[in-house]
């Protein structure tokens, strides 16, 4: 990040109001308690820098704005953590995605300067669209007119164009749009264009763009339109519809190969969406014609078989495979397939069974452009047809086909007038018509358009015919090998993979740093989103995969508890996922009440089982599953117990004196953790055996990491202190801390002795927020004074009040069988039928 524009831009906006209303209170307003700092404005705020605290800002402003009773109060708190973050680390990009989320969460706040900072710095090659989009969003619904979004639009994409294609791509899309509700439908095409080409994923910017185009008479270029339904199979391999759209239009280009394989994908879809017993003619039948025209006659002939086994005669099918047994020369295979036909044909004619319209209209067809059948015998089976469906196209089509082809031309007319040429048959019976009048430039302008319709049809074979009849060849519009070449290198040279279930393409596992942690020790790790697809991964609103991951924990051992919905969040990464790779999630495990359970229970052996969902869904048992049968991960980790001695203790006492800054503060945590456990035993009685520290002793020692001469250390000190209720000496000692010369201490005292609920402290916010010389410890006590938290029961006050105090400097450790005198500590096991 660069420099501290953001920091100081966000504290500006963020405390602003806040201050302006604590700066009316009186500034001499008399704190009672002994808690009123006195800074000395004169003095300069030093300049520090420290990741650690930076890190330790972080955590507190996380909890804050994700707890599930959180707000906006909670909400202004955060955001000044964050800030004091990034104030302290440079480097701290990490806060930066949680100010976007605070933001759009919490829209009535102003923060459009704020948010525009930080996206600015946010956005790279790798951001995370779901974050980019809740930025622009928020920007944009700011602003009251279409100018002023255009104008940020345009800014925008100007900006970020070059550092993040697929994001540039999402702001031309609402900039096209946007334009679009304006006349200037130009600029608008060129925006989702250019839209589209940044992501060929972009649906809605091609779906867009496709309908202007429309509008103005236009047609996007051939290898646009499959394009855009090829990558709209990529992105969701189970988008049956554009599977099938890519091979019917592929079809009608002619491009036979890419059409056989779309077709193929479909069939394999189709098996897995409805079943293997499901059958769709709709498929098979172009799925045989393209592999005809392919030369693929042993395809044909499985495809055949197919259908067969299915229990289902269809002619048109047994039409392909008889065509393509005659082409190959297998007149085994020719002569039983046209004695099947002539059996069904036979039996239809005779009465001897019933038959559709539909199989009426396939006979007529049959005879017309596949068999060797005379013109008496195609009329016969079109009049049939005729009169079974007069209203449908394909049986009036045959009819005026069978007409004309047995010199009935004048009976062929009022027929074709109705259906005009809405199909080939038609096309070609008026071309022939057309040619009997000796207007040759028109029947072949007309054939020609038969053929450019369905290139490969057994329709377009005749009208080819005719045209070498008229002294003409069919000169195809599409450069079809240039449409493929194009398609290879898009989709490699099968153009379609092979269809595998949901299940097999995407697993999910946890990718953990170790299984045993101690107390204190953090417990993290990644979700694991593997693609063991042979096409790449994309994971966004449009594709299979949305983003969306949800993680549930479950807590055994010494202490029970069922987490819900422990971590909530969608990922939308800004790049595809390769074969055999994987995204990594970052999880944040150690959050909410499982943070809670294990900072409050040092001596407890806990068993921490994770699982990890993607796109969750609720079904009828009110159970949570991953769709598509996607095993959801697993992970089991053990938080040990603290295995407290009286040796171990020492060490610790010990580390507070002499160690460096990391084992005091580790020390710290570890005895703000104890004291939490015994603070919540005396409310609730034991839930385990634990060994009994003095409380005193325990305060003392955290007493000891304040009087360090170590900002940094106070910070850890105090931050391990929130989790417990202040007794009179901490209450003391942290309130002596409010004039530190250090503002990240005197952030966290203000902090944590506004969290411990003494009404005393509400007058000392107030001046605080009027005098402190630096803007974030200011801020912060302008927000808390704005919603002071009352003071907790009498009754539920901790003990440790009286003057008589155990000293951290003056420890003999010994364990005793009597109460421990102020230099000694009582270490005790205590189970849980005894409460202490």
């Amino acid at each position: 990040m660069s420099g501290k524009k953001v920091e100081i831009l966000i504290i500006f906006i963020l405390i602003f109001s806040a201050v302006a209303v604590a700066a009316d209170n009186d500034a001499n307003t008399e704190a009672e308690g002994g808690m009123m700092a006195k800074p000395d404005t004169a003095v300069k705020e030093p300049e520090l820098l420290s990741p650690l605290t930076a890190k330790t800002f972080y955590d507190i402003g996380y909890e804050l704005y994700t707890d599930k009773q959180a707000d906006s109060f909670s909400a202004k708190q955060a955001i000044i953590f964050f800030n004091a973050a990034i104030n302290l680390d440079s480097k701290a990009g990490y806060v930066l995605p949680d100010i976007i989320n605070i933001a759009w969460q919490y829209p009535d706040q102003n923060l459009v300067d704020v948010v525009q900072l930080v996206l600015d710095e946010y956005v790279d090659f790798s951001s995370d669209l779901e974050v980019t989009s809740k930025a622009v969003g928020y920007l944009l619904e700011r602003l009251d007119s279409r100018e002023d979004r255009q104008q940020l639009l345009e800014n925008l994409l100007y900006k970020f164009q070059q550092k993040n294609s697929i994001f540039a791509s999402d702001i031309a899309t609402q900039l096209g749009l946007l334009t679009a509700e304006t006349a200037d439908a130009e600029i608008a095409q060129r925006c989702l264009m250019g839209a589209f080409q940044y992501n060929m994923f972009n649906r809605l910017a091609f779906a867009k763009l496709a309908e202007l185009a429309e509008t103005k008479g236009q047609q996007l270029p051939d290898i646009v339109y499959l394009q855009n339904l090829r990558f709209a199979v990529r992105a969701n391999p189970l988008d049956f519809t554009s599977a099938l759209r890519f091979a019917q239009y592929a079809q009608a280009l002619g491009l036979y190969e890419p059409a056989a394989a779309a077709y193929k994908y479909c069939n394999d879809l189709s098996n897995y969406l409805a079943g293997p017993n499901s059958i769709g003619l709709d498929i098979y039948r172009p799925w045989m014609l393209n592999c005809y025209n392919l030369r693929q006659f042993d395809q044909c002939r499985m495809i055949l078989q197919k259908i067969r086994d299915k229990g289902i005669f269809d002619i048109q099918a047994e039409a392909i495979a008889l065509a393509a047994a005659k082409f190959s020369g297998n007149e085994q295979d020719y002569k039983a397939i046209l004695e099947g036909i002539e059996a069904r044909s036979n039996k239809i004619l005779s009465g001897k069974s019933k038959s559709f319209s539909s199989e009426l209209v396939d006979f007529t067809w049959f005879y017309s452009f596949v068999a060797d059948a005379n013109s008496e015998k195609i009329l016969a089976w079109a009049t049939k047809a005729y009169d079974a469906e007069p209203n449908t196209l394909d049986a009036a089509s045959l009819f005026a086909y069978a007409l004309v082809i047995n010199n009935q031309a004048e009976l062929a007319g009022p027929v074709l007038e109705k259906i005009d040429t809405s199909t080939q048959t038609a096309g070609l019976a008026k071309a022939i018509i057309l040619a009997e009048k000796q207007d040759s430039n028109s029947a072949m302008e007309l054939l020609n358009k038969v053929v450019d319709s369905m290139p490969g049809s057994f329709e377009a074979q005749k009208a080819r015919a005719k045209l070498k009849e008229l002294g003409s060849e069919h000169r195809s519009l599409i450069d079809s090998n240039a449409l493929i070449t194009a398609l290879q290198n898009d989709f490699g040279q099968t153009f379609f993979s092979r269809f595998v279930e949901p299940e097999k393409m995407v697993s999910l596992k946890f990718n953990m740093k170790g299984t045993s942690f101690s107390y204190g020790s953090e417990i993290a790790g990644n979700l694991v989103i593997a693609n063991n697809y042979s096409e790449p991964m994309i994971i966004c609103p449009d594709a299979m995969i949305k983003g969306n991951v949800r993680v549930d924990a479950q807590i055994n051992g010494d202490l029970t508890a069922k987490i819900p919905a422990l971590v909530v969040k969608t990922v939308r990464p800004s790049y595809e996922i390769k074969p055999g790779d994987a995204l990594f999630v970052p999880l944040r495990l150690e959050t909410g009440k499982v943070k809670s359970i294990l900072d409050s229970h040092p001596q407890a052996q806990l068993n921490l089982e994770f699982t990890a969902y993607i796109d969750p869904q609720t079904d009828s048992s009110g159970r949570i599953k991953s769709p598509f049968n996607i095993k959801p991960a697993k992970t089991v980790v053990t938080r040990r117990k603290l295995n407290l001695d009286t040796h171990y203790l020492q060490q610790r006492l010990d580390a507070i004196k002499r160690g460096h800054q990391g084992q005091k503060a580790m020390s710290a945590q570890l005895f703000a953790g104890l004291l939490t456990e015994q603070q919540k035993f005396k409310q609730t009685g034991p839930a385990y055996g634990f060994i009994y520290v003095e409380p005193q002793l325990l305060s003392s020692a955290l007493a000891k990491c304040l009087s360090e001469n170590d900002w940094i250390l106070k910070v850890q000190a105090i931050d391990a202190m929130l989790k417990i209720k202040l007794d009179y000496r901490l209450t003391e000692v942290v309130s002596e801390e409010l004039d530190n010369p250090n503002w990240p201490v005197r952030l966290m005292a203000v902090y944590i002795l506004n969290k411990n609920g003494d009404e005393k402290f509400k007058p000392v916010l107030a001046w605080m927020a009027k005098n402190d010389p630096h803007p974030m410890v200011k801020g912060l006590a302008a927000i808390l004074s704005d919603k002071f938290e009352p003071a907790l029961p009498a009754q539920s006050k901790v003990e440790g009040g009286n003057s008589n105090r155990a000293d951290a400097n003056d420890i003999n450790l010994q364990i005793k069988t009597k109460a421990a005198d102020t230099n000694d500590v009582n270490l005790s096991p205590v189970d849980s039928n005894t409460q202490k």
